[in-house]
């Protein structure tokens, strides 16, 4: 029974709630099942209707379902889901007492004139309204679940009331009496539906309040499926599905008929014929119900879950057309009740949960309440023409027609899966863009009163802030005239404050206000005590005058001797481009002089102002500049170099000479020149192009970036390059191509794009169960540190996974599908996961959203680890888990003999982990295997892992893994990520230091941290009458330093070995270079410095009231 009941995959909390569901369904059903025979046989076996009455009955019940439906779509969203079905089964059982009333008055045919309408147009609003109340309780994941198993009850009435028809009819041998049985299941239903509060305490939802009339309410629902493209096909398949129907009913009919036609009893041997047809076919679909249909679609997906009926149904309907028969018309009968009901029914429902909830109930009213009738009607017309046309024509139209809309059908249902993915994305994003609704567009300012000019006047004078005044003058503009400029003049002259004088100058330029007065007061304003203010006249100046201009070129030679770089760098600019010959002379001499000084940034400056006099002759200097020791002055020649090629880039000797110097801009360990270099390569040739491939594998987060931008701008350029890179051996190329190529070539990415992705999720949930596998093991540093690496490298190679898919299916849409994946709500995140199914597939999206759950034993990750995987420091570092795991694991004692094996004992030795005996066997193994590794890192790990020092024996340099492990027990790096630990413990080096040695003496200068791997270390500042303070006493793993790390500010303190101790020092120098080269290390040990220093904050703010002399130690400390 437990086995049972955990195939059935159903939560505790969700039993009460499913078992009166269960019971609503078994009562519902069972009845119809019991009417339907009834009723379905004596319909066909009276005299007066029969098989030829079908059609006009089928008109007669679609235009009757219609006007109930507009009834039923004014309520759904007025009236809570629990009392509309009682509604429902109220009115099902009055309409059934009514026709028991006639046939028992001796009324047959009109008995099964009002039953069979009823039974069809009850079943068909029941089939509406139930998905709607059930689809109340549960998200799109739990009705995934929950759902197909609920179906089964529908099943396992039909079983039980098909094989019950045959003894009824026997015990009774009245018509009259299942009839009133089946009255009593309508009432058994109402009743539970009622009682459900208290009998599960759960309820549905409340429905959103509406005042819209019923037709308001379709024409709502018309609209909404008429712009969702799911919903249109999902129209279009139902409506094609009822015509089809009503063709398989009529031609099964006319085979049933026939062959009951010389029955002795033709009612009741119809009936327990159909009753046992229905009983035998659901009991086939049962177990697939209960067992199949959930884990199935959960392993293919909804949407192809969703072409299992149309498949199906277009073979049935080939059979009933090429052999028709009691066996195909069985067959028809079981495709459009049990097989139609249960598996399209079941699938059909929830595609609905791709619909907003809001409009729901609308969009089924509309599609299976209103169309599904008209889709009824017309295939009632068109078989009644038919079926008269046949009477007379030599040719039966109705089997081609029958198999021409399986057809249609199945293509209909190739859309609907297409559609479906991109209708839960769309849900998603609509209620991730709800708070942009009340955004406006921006418009243009216009002033045309003059009291508003007049009140903008008096902003620009009491302007208090730079920023301010530059919107002010960009406000002018839209004013004109020549009051602007003479309200320039005023307000350059009115403020004080350079700041403001020039963002008055900058406003104006920005806002194009010109005139013979504003470049009047500009030329006043160059020669402004002010650097900023004579900076920002000379951009006004050089943009409202021409280039040879005598007044400009005359200003500007006077400013090339300006003490202030950026007004002589206005000034070159400006020479660069006039033609005045002497000019430019002397600003040639003023750079030489600059480029040559051996003051860095006094080169750096010659460079920039290089590349202002526009002069080819200068690229070669530029080029040289690139081979400069300071980063500054490469920067500047890389920028420099930038400018030109936008510049003179057409000039074909120029663009050689620039393009030359990409290479060596690749290979510079500063970010800012190998951003220079992807800058260079977008416009360059393929050649060059092949290089931002390159550097879209740089270290540097913005470098891989702007690569990836260039060759997104560079489409259908680059795609051959992609092309070729599609079966790189390296992971991250064949990324980098597909990236590239979905834009442009969408099919041809298409299948690897879907297979890298299939290939990332399983690689991220693999290291999810690893870490998750390790943390069952008692923590030790080198088990915690290869945990957090593994669970960080499952992170991005999750983000590498969604990162393709964004390629695919849009930026916007992945991230609003990651935004719902994070999200509290358990519905929503529900949702999520369905439509990440529907975009990859169930096991892709399973692996991209791990339970956090494992079935993989700790010693197997750390043996697949060791051996398997791809990075060398993760190999080792599993080696020192092993030993860290071996040296904590009891030796077994050999005086203690081994238990005798008992039978039992052999199911254990089925399990997959190794059995406790047998771990530090395997642990060893281990140890012993790193030895033979090819990489010099693991080897390493394994000699550390085989020391067993003496207790006097000088203990050896530390291994790069183990400084990782130290680094990471450190609070200063604790924050860090494994990756970022690599990086660091490759610039540290290692010292020894004597008892009674000073590491650093106070006045000595900063520019390294310590970390202590051994011994002890005092921290002591000298007072002033020649004695010295202890302040603090650190133990092995502590640190110190870090206040003087990017200075060179002497030292507050003594640091001094109170015992032999070892340690390990990070220099500023090696530390910075790195940051140069991953700049994410920049923001992580700011964050930690900041840390620190609040700490202190704390510290000093808890002594002030309290310890005075306290608080003086935190100060000296902090100095």
């Amino acid at each position: 029974m437990r086995r049972l009941i955990a195939l059935i995959e159903l939560r505790r909390d969700e039993w009460p709630r499913f078992l009166v569901l269960y019971a609503i369904v078994l009562s519902a059903n069972a009845g119809f099942l019991w009417g339907r025979s009834i009723v379905e046989a004596g319909f066909l076996t009276d005299p007066a209707l029969g098989a030829r009455a079908l059609p006009p009955v089928l008109i007669l019940v679609a235009l009757t379902s219609i006007g109930i439906s507009i009834g039923y779509t004014s309520l759904a969203d007025r009236i809570a889901a629990d009392r509309l079905l009682i509604g429902i089964y109220g009115c099902a059982a009055v309409l059934t007492a009514c026709g028991s009333a006639l046939l028992a008055a001796g009324h047959p045919g009109w008995a099964y004139l009002l039953l069979y309408p009823m039974l069809m147009i009850a079943g068909d609003i029941l089939n509406v309204h139930w998905a709607t109340y059930v689809s109340g309780f549960y998200d799109a994941q739990s009705a995934k679940r929950v759902l197909p198993i609920l179906a089964s009850a529908s099943r396992v009435a039909v079983i039980a009331a098909g094989f019950l028809v045959p003894v009824l009819n026997a015990a009774f041998n009245s018509q009259l009496a299942i009839l009133i049985i089946w009255c009593g299941t309508f009432v058994v239903s109402a009743t539970l539906v009622r009682l459900m509060p208290r009998l599960a305490g759960a309820t549905p939802p409340p429905p959103p309040v509406t005042a819209l009339p019923a037709i308001a309410s379709l024409r709502q629902g018309f609209r909404f499926v008429a712009d969702t493209p799911l919903l249109r096909w999902m129209a279009a398949g139902t409506l094609t599905l009822s015509v089809l129907v009503v063709f398989i009913t009529t031609r099964g009919s006319e085979v049933l008929q026939q062959h009951f036609a010389g029955a002795a009893n033709p009612t009741l041997e119809l009936s327990n014929l159909l009753a046992l047809l229905n009983a035998v076919t659901n009991l086939v679909m049962l177990p697939i119900l209960i067992f199949g249909l959930g884990r199935l679609i959960a392993r293919i997906g909804l949407g192809n879950a969703s072409l299992i009926f149309p498949g199906g149904n277009l073979l049935l309907c080939a059979w009933l057309v090429i052999a028709p028969g009691v066996a195909s018309a069985a067959a028809a009968t079981f495709n459009r009740l049990a097989f139609r009901l249960t598996i399209h029914g079941t699938i059909d429902s929830l595609l609905y949960n791709a619909v907003p909830p809001a409009m729901k109930a609308r969009a089924r009213g509309f599609i299976n309440g209103l169309l599904a009738p008209v889709g009824t009607l017309v295939g009632g017309i068109l078989a009644l023409r038919t079926s008269i046309g046949a009477a007379t024509a030599p040719l039966d139209w109705m089997p081609p027609v029958i198999l021409a809309l399986a057809l249609a059908l199945l293509l209909i249902a190739l859309q609907v899966r297409r559609s479906y993915a991109r209708a839960l994305l769309a849900l998603l994003q609509r209620d991730d863009l709800t708070g942009l609704l009340e955004q406006t567009p921006d418009g243009e300012v216009v002033i045309a009163d003059p009291a508003a000019l007049a009140v903008v006047r008096q902003r620009v004078l009491a302007a208090a802030n730079p920023e301010q005044a530059r919107f002010l003058m960009r406000l002018l503009r839209a004013a004109g005239g020549s009051e602007v400029e003479a309200l320039l003049i005023e307000a350059l002259r009115h403020h004080r404050t350079p700041a403001l004088r020039a963002a008055i100058l900058e406003g104006a330029l920005l806002a194009g206000i010109g005139g013979r007065g504003a470049r009047a007061a500009a030329l006043e304003a160059a020669a402004d005590a002010a650097p900023v203010v004579r900076a920002a006249a000379l951009a006004y100046l050089q943009h409202a005058c021409t280039a040879d201009d005598p007044m400009l070129v005359r200003l500007a030679v006077q400013r090339l001797g300006d003490d202030d770089a950026a007004v002589m760098h206005r000034a070159v600019g400006i020479i660069g481009r006039s033609a005045d010959q002497a000019a430019r002379d002397a600003a040639r001499q003023l750079v030489a002089r600059l480029v040559a000084h051996p003051d860095a940034m006094t080169r750096a400056r010659g460079i920039s102002l290089l590349d202002d006099l526009r002069d080819a002759a200068a690229l070669a200097q530029l080029g040289a500049a690139l081979d400069d020791p300071d980063e500054m002055v490469r920067i500047a020649a890389a920028i420099a170099l930038e400018d030109a090629l936008g510049r003179d880039g057409h000039d074909p000797a120029v663009r050689a000479q620039i393009l030359a110097q990409i290479p060596r801009l690749c290979a510079d360990p500063v970010e800012r020149l190998r951003l220079a270099a992807v800058a260079l390569g977008a416009q360059g040739g393929p050649a060059q192009h092949a290089m931002l491939f390159a550097a879209a594998s740089d270290p540097s987060d913005v470098v891989r970036e702007a690569a990836m931008r260039a060759l997104h701008a560079l489409g259908p350029a680059v795609a051959p390059l992609a092309r070729d890179q599609l079966g790189a051996a390296d992971g991250h190329a064949r990324r980098v191509a597909l990236l590239v190529l979905a834009p442009v070539e969408p099919r041809t990415a298409a299948p690897p794009l879907q297979a890298e992705i299939g290939r990332l999720a399983r690689s991220a949930q693999l290291d999810h169960e690893r870490a998750a596998a390790l943390r069952r093991w008692p923590a030790t540093s080198a088990t915690t540190l290869l945990a957090d690496a593994l669970a960080q490298r499952a992170q991005a190679t999750a983000a590498a996974a969604f990162t393709l898919l964004a390629a695919q299916h849009g930026a916007e849409t992945v991230a609003a599908l990651r935004r719902a994946l994070g999200d509290a709500d358990e519905h929503r995140r529900a949702d999520a996961l369905e439509a990440l199914e529907s975009l990859t597939s169930p096991a892709t999206a399973r692996a991209l959203q791990p339970a956090g759950t494992t079935s993989v034993a700790p010693i197997d990750a750390v043996q697949q680890l060791a051996r398997d995987d791809a990075t060398p420091w993760v190999r080792g570092l599993a080696v020192l888990v092993a030993a860290q795991r071996l040296a904590a694991t009891p030796a077994a004692d050999p005086a203690v003999p081994r238990a005798r094996r008992r039978p039992a004992d052999l199911l254990g030795a089925l399990q997959a982990a190794p059995a406790a005996d047998d771990q530090p066997r395997a642990l060893r193994a281990i140890i012993d295997a790193a030895a033979a590794d090819p990489d010099p890192i693991v080897r390493q790990a394994h000699a550390t892992a085989q020391q067993r020092p003496s207790p006097g024996q000088e203990a050896s340099m530390l291994s790069g893994i183990e400084r990782m492990i130290l680094l990471r027990d450190v609070p200063f790096f604790h924050n860090m990520t494994v990756e970022q630990l690599v990086i660091l413990s490759g610039a540290c080096d290692e010292l020894a230091v004597a008892a009674d040695d000073a590491v650093y003496a106070q006045g000595s200068p900063g520019g390294a941290v310590y970390v202590i791997v051994a011994g002890r270390i005092a921290l002591e500042q000298e007072q002033r009458r020649g004695s010295s303070a202890r302040i603090a006493t650190l133990d092995a793993g502590g640190f110190f330093g870090e206040a003087d790390l990017f200075d060179d500010a002497p030292r507050a303190m003594t640091a001094l070995a109170i015992q032999p101790a070892r340690l390990l020092r990070l220099r500023r120098e090696p530390l910075l270079a790195l940051m140069r080269r991953h700049p994410e290390l920049s923001l992580t040990i700011i964050d930690v410095l900041s840390q620190r220093l609040r700490a202190a904050d704390e510290r000093i703010a808890e002594l002030a009231p309290r310890r005075p002399r306290q608080l003086h130690q935190v100060f000296d400390r902090l100095e």
